[in-house]
């Protein structure tokens, strides 16, 4: 007791007064339970469906205590669980197979359907009331549905929540102790097993007592229990209640979560800090993916505990990580998730195997120093948290823990038979999700594919939510957070404001890219407003730490001190090759390495890289900003603030003279990865001369400098790129243009951020050039808006070429219009489908050819007038009828021109 603090051993004596009173209490449970049990009425009708139930007075099944009365606000009745029965499914297997028998004898002529349909006229609903045989049976009825998991019923084998629960609820009991056991449960009980021993102070204890005692006193022979309690307060008994050694694990766990001491969570913690080492992070909100837009939710613990199994998706930057580490610590910090006693993080890393009943708790330090026989039981008694509804779980980063398989989900369903049995941590998460590990506890994993795992390894099960976008107000909410003088505040807003125009707002809509703006209006070193790609962005947050010398004109000429080009392009080696070999079992976020002390260099970070030794001192590393420097061991780790910095800086380092960039592409054999790349190099060379950044880094774009030299109408990156490409094309001969049609998976179940960069075919690898895209029997308007929003932005897309497109109702039309507008040059061959021609009135004087639409209805005189004006525009258009009603006035003599086109079926005309 000597060894423990206050809170530990006030926490402890709690806990046997817990104890104590539970095992008082199951024997006047059990007691009163019985008596009551064999004064309630059977149904005794043979042709009943639910003879020998329980029944109220009027001979109905009992589903409600006391006589079936509703449950609040309506009346006072309590729901019996038959659920939480440990038969419950075999005997409502049973005796559905019993009715099912005697329809088909009493009705043979019945098809399958038919009889189906009966039995679910005479077995009602998914809690079906089951003959009860005894008074252990009859106290389950008020219990939750996760304690069918236990073997039997029995009174004497409950729980302290259980028996409270029971006591709180079953008629039997005097009101007064029903209410005095409900206020046990809620304050005292369940506060006490959620581990949080740094509140049990003197004063929380005692009034835990108090609250107890209050209870004992209305037992009948209560001296017993009364004297123990007293014991138990003085603390004269050593801890004796359940679970003890495990709880007091989970209370270390929150503690050192709290504490920024879990090294996995608090790196990732870390990561939400700004250049001033000052953490930023607003709440996000969240909207069901495929719902309603407005049906928004901001409510963590909505979010984790609306399902079993939830998925959270989000593109890159989007957030997801932050939500998972924040959940988990607030959960730590007890500001959310009051009421689940553990929250586990894991995400992907290391690839090593080692048994499931340690692989649960990811790297947390702590579990290495359990005996395997501590771990086998804080599997177990993991398991009793997820059934009783008070484990959670989250999974950050799905995509990157690789491939996931059946034979992942079946691996994972052996080792939760057996938990010693080695696995992943990709069969562990896979395992978790589909409810074959810890089954029970609330998962939530996030990711950027979670479509495509609901589909192909959920089986659809899960709920899925995605990310919304900032808003003004919660970029204004970042400014505040990361500059306190008010007036550079309004100068900040203000060039967020130029930035978010109709062509790079996208560049605000995530916290990662809205954050690293906001530093570099801070910085003053650069100017944004007209930034057109990601890659522009990245490539001036690498360079914004670095020092330059400058020229008269003050242009960048290199880099002071000049080594640091040199160490520059090294840490771009480091992460080309990294992606490229993906060496180690570090994960992908991270390099490993050693620290060497190198002559005239100091402390280096070193590792070998593309044939070669790379030594890059820790200090440039620092100064460089896009990696956290981690020692364990004998070796060094550098882990990328966000992976979408591997990919711009891989994709940079291919540009370094004498490389073949198809050759290189090709060493990616990462899909996701292989996409980023091609999509930040593209990037990369997108001719804007407003960047100085850009001219800057000419020194590692060598590949491309003779070209540059020798186009004289267009110099820029972009041109020396599509000049190598088109050279290629033609070897190939294949078109220098990049099509895109519903029938490929381009268009569906990617990250949006990646289907610009689908440019990888069976056998080679192309980089692709967004002047011009092609678009076939476009039926997904929605999907095609966002992904051409999104080339634009990254490559400043001018030309767009529509051949057709359906248009089913308004919105699709007004989404077409959308679209149109943001390119400068555009064609469209034919609209068909029951469109608003209303939407196309603002296109006048583009190249709209044809419009096929089932049904123009035009309702008075101003519809048909703007019917006239459009229709003018297309060269060639055709109506299958024309619906003209409620006309007052209209211009005959052109609507007359218009039918008399031919490119009406019928017109049909009501209330001229």
């Amino acid at each position: 007791m000597s060894t423990i603090t206050g809170e530990e051993a006030n926490w402890g004596r709690v806990g046997n007064g817990l104890n104590t009173i539970n095992r008082f209490l199951q024997k006047y449970v059990q007691m009163e339970i019985k008596t009551h049990f064999q004064n309630l009425p059977r149904i005794s009708g043979p042709a009943h469906a639910f003879i020998g139930c329980l029944a109220d007075s009027n001979g109905e099944p009992l589903r409600f205590d006391p006589e079936n009365h509703p449950t609040p606000p309506q009346g006072d009745g309590v729901q019996l669980c038959y659920r939480a029965l440990p038969h419950y499914e075999d005997a409502v297997k049973d005796r559905t197979e019993k009715i099912e028998e005697q329809i088909k004898q009493n009705q043979p002529q019945l098809s399958p359907s038919q009889i189906k349909l009966k039995l679910m006229e005479r077995l009602p609903g998914k809690n079906q009331p089951t003959p009860i045989i005894d008074e252990h049976e009859l106290a389950h009825l008020y219990l939750q549905e996760y304690y069918k998991r236990q073997s039997n019923c029995n009174i004497s084998n409950l729980d302290a929540s259980a028996i409270l629960n029971i006591l709180s609820k079953a008629s039997c009991f005097p009101g007064n102790v029903r209410k005095q056991a409900a206020h046990v449960r809620d304050t005292i009980r369940n506060s006490w097993a959620h581990c949080k021993i740094e509140d049990w102070v003197q004063n929380q204890m005692d009034i835990a007592f108090a609250e107890m005692e209050k209870l004992a006193q209305m037992m009948p022979n209560n001296e017993d229990l009364l004297k123990e309690l007293d014991e138990d307060l003085k603390g004269t008994k050593k801890f004796e209640f359940p679970m003890k050694e495990f709880l007091l694990k989970i209370n270390r766990f929150r503690t050192d979560v709290k504490n920024g001491k879990h090294e996995k969570i608090q790196t990732k913690i870390k990561k939400l800090e700004n250049f001033q080492s000052k953490e930023i992070y607003i709440p996000r909100r969240f909207k069901e993916s495929n719902g309603i837009e407005g049906n928004q939710i901001q409510d963590v613990e909505k979010l984790v505990l609306e399902k079993k199994t939830t998925l959270l998706k989000g593109v890159a930057g989007s957030g997801k990580t932050s939500v998972s580490v924040k959940t988990i610590q607030q959960w730590a910090k007890g500001e959310h998730l009051k009421n689940i006693t553990c929250c586990l993080f894991l995400a992907a890393g290391s690839d090593a195997k080692i048994p499931l009943f340690k692989m649960v708790w990811d790297t947390y330090s702590e579990v290495g120093r359990w005996e395997d026989h501590e771990c086998k039981e804080s599997f177990h008694h993991l398991q009793t948290l997820a059934d009783q509804g008070s484990l959670v779980i989250l999974i950050d980063g799905i995509d990157e823990l690789g491939t996931m398989t059946k034979a992942d989900v079946d691996l994972a369903a052996r080792a939760a038979i057996h938990p010693a049995l080695e696995v992943d941590i990709r069969t562990t998460c896979v395992g978790i999700m589909t409810q074959k590990i810890l089954p029970g506890a609330f998962i939530l994993a996030t990711g950027r594919i979670t479509e495509m795992v609901n589909q192909q390894v959920l089986e659809e099960k899960a709920m899925l939510y995605e990310l919304l976008d900032l808003t003004q107000e919660d970029r204004q909410e970042l400014v505040v957070m990361m500059e306190e003088d008010p007036n550079e505040r309004n100068r900040i807003n203000n060039e967020l404001d130029r930035v978010a125009t109709a062509g790079n707002e996208l560049f605000l809509k995530t916290p990662l890219m809205t954050k690293n703006i906001i530093e570099l209006v801070i910085n003053k070193k650069v100017e944004i407003e007209r930034t057109k790609n990601s890659s522009e962005i990245y490539l001036m947050l690498l360079m914004k730490n670095l020092d330059f010398h400058t020229d008269r004109n003050e242009s960048f000429t290199e880099l002071d001190p000049p080594e640091d080009h040199e160490y520059l392009i090294m840490c771009l080696k480091l992460c080309q090759h990294h992606l490229q070999t993906n060496e180690g079992t570090e994960g992908i976020n991270t390099i490993k390495g050693i620290q060497r002390n190198v002559k005239n260099m100091g402390q280096c970070f070193e590792a070998n890289a593309l044939s070669e030794t790379i030594s890059v001192p820790l200090e440039f590393i620092k100064k460089l900003g896009i990696f956290q420097i981690r020692k364990e061991g004998g070796n060094l780790y550098l882990d990328a603030v966000h992976l979408s910095y591997f990919e711009f800086c891989c994709a940079a380092a291919l540009c370094r003279n004498n490389l073949d960039i198809e050759e290189e592409l090709s060493k990616i054999t990462d899909l996701s990865r292989f996409k980023a790349v091609v999509l930040y190099l593209s990037g990369m060379f997108a001719p804007n001369d407003s960047i100085k950044y850009l001219i800057a880094c000419q020194d590692i774009c060598q590949n491309f400098m003779d070209l540059l030299k020798n186009n004289e109408k267009e110099k820029s990156f972009q041109a020396g790129l599509r000049a190598i490409m088109t050279r290629k094309w033609e070897e190939d001969g294949t078109k220098a243009e990049f099509v895109l049609t519903t029938q490929e998976k381009i268009m569906m179940g990617y990250d949006q951020t990646f289907i610009l960069a689908e440019a990888r075919k069976a056998n080679s690898s192309k980089i692709i050039l967004f002047d011009k895209i092609h678009l076939q029997e476009v039926k997904n308007l929605k999907e095609v808006k966002s992904v051409v929003e999104l080339i634009k932005v990254q490559h400043g897309l001018n030309k767009l070429d529509i051949d057709t497109v359906v248009c089913d109702n308004t919105e699709d039309s007004e989404r077409l219009v959308e679209l149109l507008k943001m390119v400068e040059n555009w064609k469209v061959d034919q609209v068909i489908g029951n469109s608003s021609v209303r939407s196309f009135r603002t296109l006048s004087g583009q190249k709209l050819r044809s419009i096929d639409i089932g049904s123009a209805s035009c309702g008075y005189t101003s519809e048909v007038l703007v019917l006239c004006s459009v229709l003018k525009q297309f060269v060639v258009w055709r109506a299958e009828c024309l619906d003209l009603y409620n006309i007052t006035k209209v211009d005959w003599t052109a609507l007359s021109c218009i039918v008399e086109s031919g490119g009406v079926g019928t017109v049909k005309v009501t209330n001229i």
